[in-house]
């Protein structure tokens, strides 16, 4: 990397992109549980989720380390990101019976 970035436009996005992908996981949470109505269920994404990240982040790291355009990869990958919560979300509102609405939530 040749340029260098200043710290202040440096410490902005990487606050950015780390506040997205920080909420993206209780979303998710959320999100499964008012659909399913299971706390297991809704869990079980979270985990999917951290899953992946385990194995695909050194994967990613290397390949980002080796590109000539290391921003471009990132941001192509932060697209498919979006792309595949998305999915999730979609699937999750097709396929997911809704809890009774008159059922008492556990504490």
């Amino acid at each position: 990397m040749k340029r260098r970035y200043s710290f202040p436009a440096h410490l902005t996005g990487a606050a950015v992109a780390r506040t997205g992908d920080e909420m993206a996981g209780p979303a998710l949470v959320l999100a499964g549980f008012a659909l399913t109505g299971s706390a297991a269920d809704a869990s079980l994404l979270l985990a999917g989720v951290t899953v992946s990240s385990v194995l695909g982040g050194p994967v990613l790291g290397s390949l980002l380390d080796r590109a000539e355009r290391p921003g471009r990869l990132l941001a192509a990958t932060l697209a498919l990101y979006a792309a595949g919560l998305t999915a999730v979300l979609a699937a999750l509102a097709f396929f997911a019976v809704p809890a009774p609405r008159g059922r008492a939530t556990p504490a």
